[in-house]
């Protein structure tokens, strides 16, 4: 996408560490860049890189997730919300009695875990339904395991809701072993990974939530352009997310032009 802009970029990784993202923050502010599009790590640290953007009138987008204080910053993300409302909908049609939801959320104070567990909550108050809430500080597959292990027989459940697709795998993994027959399981997960993908396929998994990468980054592209020519620029809407399951799923696969797409789709390469 870069060519197709009028300015340069720089990208600068920071290993989803803090500390990092606020060194080479302040490091690109030295090497005075114009504009910052920053993906936060945590709200505290990232909190800093905007209030020191701000200090020096430096305009800032938040990518993916959003900050807690503002800033004045503008901010580009995914439909967080509809993607918790795809996931309990789905939960409830799914055709088996419920006997429990378990919502393996993301960090607490993430806006993401936010959006996406509140939408859960909602609908699910709307059927007498109360979840269980269990927050997971690295959103890893072993801290979903862990959560799972824990409450597989102290609270009855058959709906594992999982704000990202690394925990939904985790919770597959041990329901692999205790419940290996048991197919009243339904798993929900949020990325659209190609593990999320394998495991629908295999009717282990029973929806995941496509997140289209590219509409994000363009969107953050054009809106930075727009603040470096002066125009005015504009709030975003979020970014729409779709729903993954075994009725779509090779259709997807073949949106991405995929040379491998149709392969990859079924069971058989698995």
């Amino acid at each position: 996408l870069a060519p197709q802009y009028n300015f340069k970029i720089k990208f600068a990784s920071a290993d989803n560490d803090s500390a990092i993202q606020l060194e080479k923050a302040k490091r690109l502010l030295d090497e005075g860049v114009k504009l910052l599009i920053l993906q936060p790590t945590d709200d505290d640290r990232s909190q800093q890189i905007a209030s020191l953007y701000q200090k020096h009138h430096i305009p800032l987008i938040t990518y993916d997730r959003k900050l807690s204080m503002d800033f004045g910053q503008l901010h580009i993300g995914h439909d967080d919300s509809q993607a918790g409302s795809i996931q309990a909908l789905a939960a409830l049609k799914h055709g088996k009695p419920i006997k429990g939801v378990l919502i393996c959320a993301g960090q607490r104070d993430h806006s993401v875990a936010k959006e996406m567990t509140q939408s859960i909550l909602d609908i699910m108050a709307r059927h007498h339904i109360k979840p269980l809430v269990k927050y997971h500080k690295n959103w890893s597959k072993d801290e979903c395991k862990a959560t799972v292990l824990k409450y597989f027989n102290r609270k009855p459940f058959n709906v594992v809701l999982a704000n990202n697709s690394q925990m939904a795998a985790g919770a597959i993994e041990v329901l692999d072993i205790l419940a290996p027959s048991d197919r009243s399981f339904f798993v929900a997960g949020s990325d659209g990974t190609t593990e999320a993908c394998r495991n629908i396929s295999l009717g282990k998994q029973s929806i995941d939530i496509h997140k289209p990468l590219n509409k994000l980054v363009k969107a953050s592209l054009d809106l930075a352009q727009s603040i470096i020519a002066r125009q005015q620029p504009k709030r975003h809407p979020p970014i729409a997310v779709t729903g993954l399951d075994q009725s779509n799923l090779h259709q997807y696969y073949l949106s991405l032009d995929s040379k491998q797409s149709s392969a990859f789709c079924q069971k058989k390469t698995w």
